[in-house]
């Protein structure tokens, strides 16, 4: 996961990269479905394949209890999306 940062917008990155290329048909599907996009020189595997997928930062307001942002709710998917078996054995 990266923060980035330009203009106006901010924003997290997630990246996945296989441990074992190329890309199973199956996981290249399924990585499909969930949005990502593939990159052939990317960065956070030095300027290896990637997929990827980005999720726009949205604030929160401290003062409204039901507009806390999605800070908190992307990190979380950020930690608990490693942390399945299957995952880490396929994905890095």
């Amino acid at each position: 996961m990266t923060w980035v940062t330009g203009g106006n917008q901010k924003d997290w990155t997630f990246h996945y990269h296989p441990k074992h290329p190329p890309l199973s048909l199956e996981l290249e599907a399924a990585f499909n479905v969930l949005g990502l996009f593939g990159f052939d020189t990317c960065p956070a595997f030095a300027f290896n394949s990637c997929n990827w997928r980005y999720y726009d930062f949205v604030a929160g307001d401290d003062d409204d209890p039901w507009n806390q942002g999605n800070a908190e709710p992307v990190q979380t998917w950020s930690s608990s999306s490693m942390t399945y078996t299957g995952s880490r054995r396929v994905i890095a």
